[in-house]
């Protein structure tokens, strides 16, 4: 197959893409600097204002100007004006987005909506969804050390009564917060599920919390029973109480890369420069295992970055309720020519 008939055939495929067709629109970049968008057939359809542009999703478009952020429709309309520091679209039907703007006491946190409608005003010191990367369901949301539950369209299911409720991974689980010195266990609604009696609380991870009652550590299942604490020997530890440590700190793990490292001819022949991540478990005894590539550049730089990362000496490992465990890490390591 020629080359000429290689990128056509890739262009079709990408064209009768169903995301593709529902673009119709496109962001470029004129001479200027300035992005707008134009049709397939390059008609400019949203004249080139932006200092940056999205694509457009179900409608919707992020764009940039002044390092501030806005929302725009297909007519090239602001649906959220274009002055916030930042925003996070959680709803496209109704639109319905997570704002940090400047006020006159300083950066905030509001909840808006189509056409700059007021779910939450910009006075929240934080807002979070409470489910990880989730973009439907309640929000946590802080106010002068204060957290509270909220639905995207403002409506509140909790008072500020809590000093913490824990951002949680998985729906349908008890969720550890925090009254005062204790902790006790709600739902997604506010409900209190588990009483607020523990001095120390866990997320729950395969139906098990762990918790402390009157100083003595405990496992819990999720109605609330509790049982002599053990520990997960396979679990992958995302909350621990210290966390592991490479010996002789960061700059002894990347002395040690560095020391190790080679850079690759053929990178060197291509000119090759960048960034390769790679993600590794730490084990109970400081070993790293399941090393893979989360970003790769290509040239030998990945082999080489994984043969370093191997080659360091052994970590301090996290600990969890006094006893060592398994946790994820990840660390880049750069390729620069001099």
């Amino acid at each position: 197959m020629n080359k000429r008939l290689y990128y056509i055939l890739c262009w079709g495929l990408i064209l009768a893409s169903p995301h593709i067709q529902s673009q119709n629109i496109f962001p470029f970049e004129d001479k200027q600097g300035q992005w707008g968008y134009r049709d397939m057939n390059g008609k400019v359809q949203i004249a080139p204002r932006f200092q940056r542009a999205g694509y457009f999703r179900q409608g919707l478009a992020l764009v940039q100007n002044q390092d501030n952020y806005g929302v725009i429709n297909r007519q090239g309309q602001a649906v959220i004006a274009i002055k916030h520091a930042s925003i996070k679209i959680m709803s496209t039907e109704p639109l319905v987005c997570l704002v940090f703007s400047k006020t006159s006491v300083g950066y905030k946190h509001g909840v808006i909506g189509d056409n700059n409608k007021t779910y939450l005003p910009i006075q929240y010191d934080y807002i979070l969804p409470l489910y990880h990367k989730a973009k439907k369901g309640p929000l946590r949301v802080t106010k002068n050390g204060k957290q509270a539950l909220y639905t995207l369209q403002g409506k509140a299911l909790t008072g500020f009564a809590y000093d913490l409720i824990e951002i949680q991974h998985k729906r349908d689980l008890p969720i550890p917060a925090k009254k005062g010195a204790l902790y006790g266990y709600i739902n997604q609604e506010g409900k209190q599920l588990i009483p607020f009696r523990y001095s120390e609380a866990s997320s729950f991870y395969k139906n098990k919390a762990k918790v402390k009652l009157k100083g003595k550590p405990y496992d819990m299942d999720v109605s609330g029973q509790l049982r002599p604490p053990t520990v997960d020997n396979e679990m992958i530890y995302t909350m621990v109480d210290e966390p592991a440590i490479p010996r002789g700190g960061i700059r002894g793990l990347y002395k040690s890369i560095v020391k190790t490292l080679k850079y690759p001819e053929l990178a060197k022949e291509k000119k090759i420069e960048g960034r390769v991540i790679i993600e590794f478990v730490i084990e109970k005894d400081g070993s790293l295992t399941n090393l893979r590539l989360i970003k790769r550049i290509g040239g030998g730089c990945d082999e080489e970055a994984m043969r370093a990362v191997k080659s360091v000496p052994k970590w301090q490992p996290a600990k969890h309720r006094g006893l060592p465990v398994r946790t994820k890490r990840r660390i880049p390591v750069m390729f620069k020519l001099h």
